[in-house]
């Protein structure tokens, strides 16, 4: 059944027999998107499905209270006359159609022929109904800053046989040892007198000596 064979039948009440308004629209739930029930002008409140007695020239209904006092906070009301826009303000359509009863997992309402999911509206009042199709963001997210990136040094890798450079130490070349320079194995051995070289320079930083030539040059 469609929202379009039922919409403008009058509701009549079969205890009391007064006509309690017509059919309007639907509600929706917004969490589940199901249908809650059938608006209903001239009263507040929805016709659940299931207080439907019959469906013929008017719908009937057992008493007066099948429709509810209230509209329930969670859910969409749409109107069977209303204009469906999307977000950036584009008229979609005109007027509404929904199977109520259908057996889909998604509810789908319909306008100018196009189906819409009902999980895409957004909002909805008795004259518009503002779908999101794309799922699009409403409102752009402000671009956090970016923390600086630190990176580490890399550690670094020291090779007991590589000679770390001798411009530091160069001011000793050409000096002369006051006395013998050596360390305890006696690898590497400085007579007195000995002129520095370069070569000199890095044989004592390997030797752990450079401190002990420093203080015996001259």
């Amino acid at each position: 059944m469609l929202l379009s064979e039922v919409n403008n039948k009058k509701v009549l009440s079969l205890s009391s027999a007064k006509i309690l308004g017509a059919v309007d629209g639907v509600a929706i739930d917004k969490n589940s998107q199901k249908i809650i029930g059938l608006t209903i002008s001239e009263n507040i409140g929805i016709l659940a499905l299931t207080d439907v007695f019959e469906i013929g020239d008017v719908i009937s209904v057992i008493n007066d209270d099948a429709i509810s006092a209230h509209m329930p906070d969670y859910s969409y009301v749409l109107k069977a006359t209303a204009s469906v826009y999307n977000v950036v303000g584009n008229l979609l359509g005109s007027g509404i159609d929904v199977e109520l009863n259908g057996r889909k997992k998604e509810l789908r309402f319909s306008v100018d022929g196009t189906d819409y999911k009902a999980k895409t509206i957004i909002s909805a009042s008795d004259d518009i109904i503002i779908v999101n199709p794309t799922y699009r963001a409403l409102y752009k997210q402000e671009k956090k800053p970016e923390r600086p990136v630190y990176e580490l040094p890399p550690p670094s890798i020291v090779n007991p046989n590589e000679v770390a450079p001798t411009n530091d130490y160069d001011y000793l070349i050409g000096r002369k040892v006051k006395s013998e320079v050596s360390d305890i194995g006696r690898s590497f051995v400085l007579m007195a007198g000995t002129l520095i070289t370069d070569r000199i320079i890095q044989n004592a930083r390997r030797a752990g000596k450079i401190s002990e030539l420093i203080n015996k040059s001259y």
